[in-house]
């Protein structure tokens, strides 16, 4: 049994249960107290044996009537656990006095398979009282029955009631339609139905039925009819937009939301409605002469028996009637309210609108209008209407003009009324001026060129009119220019006549160079020499208006001075003031070089520059050189420069071939070098820096992987058909020893014991590896020795000499040393400096270490400027400082006393015809 109750049903289910626990304490404390009557009755549920597909039959008792009045009695059930009386199906059986059981017959709602709960009760004024809650799994019922419905008929969104019985008291449960149609259920009982017609209802007569757990019962006695709206007509039947038309009808009234209007398929406002009438307006998007009216209530449209017939706009007048360009007009009458729909012409010249309203349109004069009278007409879908009177422009008329003189070119400006709208014809004389700007009361034009003297304006806009009084043509001419020398940024002064006092409409050159204009009158212009003008004497030209003048005499730029030079000692880095006259104040104008490197200029004035010696040259003794203006002048005195390396300039008739590499030698203090390109040999001093032409030998021309030692300070060279020969320095000449032991070149060749070395030639022409032979020179010719042990794809890179051992890089990194005494190779450490793909490598020996660079990266494509030191004591590799002034290849390289050479060669871009002397004992004083 359970207890609740409506509002307060908790709580006193609460109090009935400590009543009941109560009184079981009483009783089995005092057995001989009387019991407590209960106040509320009880009530049990039956399980529901009797269940057919008709429907189910439910059973219950009342076992105790307790001390309150039974108002009703019956049974709750639904698909949810716990069914009550408020929320899902019930049975009422009635008020009752008395106990026992009591049983319902259920012939609705139940679904067949679905599960049950079902629960007796019995209700007071103050409780429910529940039974056990029980379930059952439903066979299926029977349809709902109708006994009839109020009213008969009805409009949409109204309520009808239906009679009858077996309804769900869960409203969603009863599915009511009117034929097809759906409607919602608003409230229900086991009895009646409150049912809200569907605005989707299109059908005027309707049978209604209700379905309920699948199960439907339609009523055949009468059918529901539906209350239709109606038109009979529209007044009036011809409107212009905005005006309100009446439709007049029947059953008309309806919430506003729910009706709408449409008028040629627009929108139309509607402003009343009253149940037999509706006032709507007519839609200014309206494009037909004759249109349809249609009202939409819900989903029903009606249609007017009648057509709208469109009335056309008009103009009944002009405000002003005349005006000239760009002046605003009113037109008065009846007009389509969106602008963006209107347009008016001036003849066929469309204006612009700027503002509209159902009476009035404002448009501007159309700057392009050209006739002096015009109709206007207003188009607007579907009409074209013109206006009864005509529009005219007003005339051009001249007031004034200034200057009333100046040469051709001035600019004249012409003061009147309506010069606006299309562009003005001006004229001096018979000769058409150019138009520079106008507006409605401005001209400004250009005295045209072809003539001189007093002359008329005149000024044609559709009409041509002509000014009172003349223009003075007159010409330009230079009497003088002062001075005709002189450096940058120099004042000069042109005296003349009929110049145009105006820098917009005179111009100064130098020959090519325009020069900045600083004053101008009609009689003196004064200009500043360009900054960019050269040593070349140059005509001076003014241009004034469209007449250009040239001076019969021409200009001199003068050259500049070098005067002083600090500071005495030059730093990388540091900054060099150079003082003097006539330089060029713009500091890129002025180059300033030492030794051919090109400093930095940070500023410069007339008679100073100041310029920063880059970190990235190479040392040396030259004097500063100065260019600006085409003139090139250098300080009296050299200037050194210390540093690791130092630049050296061969002279020009030795050029070594900077597309292949060379053969270098030195002995006895002197450096030797032959280009590879014409056999060219000359031998350098390095302690006078002389270099002495010592002739070409063509047997060496091109001689490419040639093999270059020195012994016994006698210079050799060694390679496959050029065979061995040795040089005469006293005869100049070399002398053929005999031929190479293979007949390979880019071997590599030692000096060892006073004995020559030679061998690992490769076979280029197919990409052969180094062959391993190995020789020994010496009076009975070449001994072969033991074969390198090592391999290699290709050929060896660098190799050297030092105390009677000799060493060589392969094409693989890999580095050995030769060991002349036992005639066995080691192989060491591998070569850091550079990867497999570089070539054309630079070596040398420098008090007994090894230096190897340089060299091109195959793969890469890029010139190294790389620099490596080999230690034979500790057998290890150490970086030297990278060459000046880029990576380069093809060099030739050799050593003389304490320094190292490095000379010509080529980068990727830039070729170099220089020696860099490399002293890497140098410590920076």
């Amino acid at each position: 049994m359970f207890l609740v109750g409506r509002t307060k049903e908790i709580i006193r289910e609460l109090v009935v249960l400590f009543c009941l626990g109560l009184s079981v304490f009483i009783l089995n404390k005092c057995e001989k107290e009387k019991a407590v009557p209960r106040i509320y009755p009880r009530v049990n549920t039956f399980p529901v044996d009797e269940i057919s597909k008709e429907g189910a039959t439910f059973s219950g008792e009342i076992y105790s009537l307790g001390t309150e009045n039974i108002t009703e009695h019956g049974f709750v059930w639904g698909t949810s656990t716990v069914p009550t009386y408020d929320y899902n199906n019930k049975i009422l059986l009635g008020p009752t006095e008395k106990t026992g059981e009591f049983k319902a017959e259920i012939l609705t709602t139940l679904v067949k398979g679905t599960k049950y709960a079902v629960r007796a009760f019995v209700k007071t004024d103050e409780y429910i009282v529940y039974g056990q809650n029980l379930s059952f799994i439903s066979l299926g019922s029977g349809a709902p029955q109708i006994t009839g419905f109020e009213p008969e008929s009805a409009k949409l969104g109204d309520t009808i009631i239906i009679h009858g019985k077996n309804f769900s008291w869960v409203s969603d449960e009863n599915i009511v339609r009117l034929n097809a149609t759906i409607c919602t259920t608003a409230k229900s009982s086991d009895t009646v139905l409150l049912v809200i017609i569907n605005t989707n209802l299109t059908d005027i007569k309707s049978k209604i039925s209700v379905t309920i757990a699948g199960n439907i019962s339609v009523y055949d006695k009468k059918e529901f009819t539906l209350i239709v709206p109606t038109i009979s007509k529209i007044y009036p039947v011809d409107a212009i937009w905005g005006d309100t038309i009446t439709i007049t009808g029947d059953n008309l009234t309806f919430d506003i939301g729910n009706i709408s209007a449409t008028i040629g398929g627009f929108s139309s406002k509607i402003i009343g409605s009253k149940n037999d009438t509706l006032r709507v307006t007519v839609p200014y998007e309206t494009t037909s002469l004759t249109n349809e009216v249609k009202i939409k209530i819900y989903n029903l449209n009606l249609i007017a028996p009648e057509s709208l017939t469109l009335i056309s706009p008009f103009i009944s007048g002009i405000l002003p009637k005349n005006g000239t360009w760009g002046n605003s007009i009113s037109l008065t009458g009846r007009f389509n309210t969106l602008t963006a729909r209107n347009s008016v012409y001036f003849g066929t010249v469309q204006a612009t609108i700027t503002a509209t309203t159902a009476r009035v349109i404002t448009v501007k004069i159309p700057n392009t209008l050209d006739l002096v009278n015009s109709t206007i007409t207003y188009k607007v879908t579907p009409f074209t209407v013109n206006a009864t009177d005509q529009f005219t422009l007003n005339p051009p008329e001249i007031k004034s003009f200034s200057p009333v003189s100046g040469p051709s070119g001035t600019n004249v400006i012409i003061k009147g009324n309506n010069f606006g709208g299309i562009s003005p014809i001006v004229k001096f004389g018979g000769t058409s001026a150019t138009v520079k700007s106008y507006n409605d009361s401005i001209i400004t034009v250009q005295v045209p060129s072809g003539g001189f003297g007093p002359i008329k304006i005149s000024v044609t806009k559709l009409e041509t009119i002509t000014s009172l009084g003349d223009f003075d043509v007159t010409i330009p001419k230079i009497n003088s220019i002062y001075p005709l020398s002189g450096t940058f940024n120099d004042e000069i002064t042109i005296n003349g006549n009929n110049f145009i006092p105006s820098t917009d409409g005179t111009s100064v050159k130098f020959g090519e160079y325009q020069a900045t204009i600083e004053s101008v009158t009609a009689t003196e212009i004064r200009a500043l020499v360009p900054l960019s003008l050269d040593s070349i004497p140059n005509p001076i030209i003014i241009t004034t208006g469209f007449t250009s003048l040239t001076y019969v005499d021409k200009f001199i730029l003068l050259p500049h001075q070098i005067q002083s030079i600090s500071p005495g000692q030059l730093q990388f880095g540091g900054d060099v003031s150079i003082t003097g006259d006539n330089f060029n104040p713009d500091p890129t104008r002025d180059i300033v070089k030492w030794n051919g490197y090109s400093l930095n200029v940070k500023s410069a004035s007339k008679n100073e520059i100041i310029a920063t010696i880059p970190t990235s040259i190479a040392g040396g003794i030259s004097r500063i050189e100065v260019e600006t203006g085409g003139y090139i002048r250098k300080s009296d005195l050299a200037y050194e420069i210390k540093a690791q390396w130092t630049r050296i300039i061969p002279p020009a008739w030795f050029s070594a071939d900077t597309y292949r590499p060379g053969l270098s030698f030195s002995s006895k203090g002197l450096g030797y070098m032959l280009g590879s390109g014409d056999g060219n040999m000359t031998s350098f001093n390095p302690s006078n820096n002389e270099f002495i032409n010592l002739g070409t030998f063509p047997r060496f021309s091109k001689c490419y992987g040639a093999a270059t030692l020195v012994n016994n300070d006698t210079l050799y060279i060694i390679g496959g058909s050029i065979g061995i020969n040795r040089y005469d320095i006293d005869l100049n000449n070399w002398i053929y020893l005999g031929p190479a032991p293979i007949s390979y070149m880019y071997g590599a060749a030692f000096t060892l014991n006073g004995k020559i070395y030679y061998g690992l030639t490769c076979n280029t022409a197919d990409y052969s590896p180094i062959d391993k032979g190995f020789w020994r020179y010496d009076e009975s010719g070449w001994v072969r020795l033991n074969d390198f042990p090592g391999n290699a794809d290709w050929t060896q890179k660098a190799y050297f000499s030092i105390n009677n051992k000799g060493y060589v890089i392969l094409h693989d990194n890999k580095f050995w040393e030769y060991d002349p005494d036992s005639d066995t190779w080691t192989n060491l450490l591998p070569f850091p400096g550079f990867n497999v793909n570089r070539d054309y490598c630079n070596f040398f020996v420098i008090s007994d270490k090894g230096y190897v660079g340089l060299g091109y990266g195959v793969s890469g494509g890029q010139a190294f400027d790389d620099l490596w030191v080999f230690d034979p004591t500790t057998k290890t590799w150490t970086q030297a400082p990278s060459i000046i002034g880029g990576g380069r290849y093809y060099s030739l390289g050799f050593s003389i006393g304490t320094k190292g050479y490095i000379g010509f060669g080529r980068s990727i871009y830039n070729e170099y015809y220089d020696i860099l002397e490399f002293d890497p004992n140098f410590t920076g004083k």
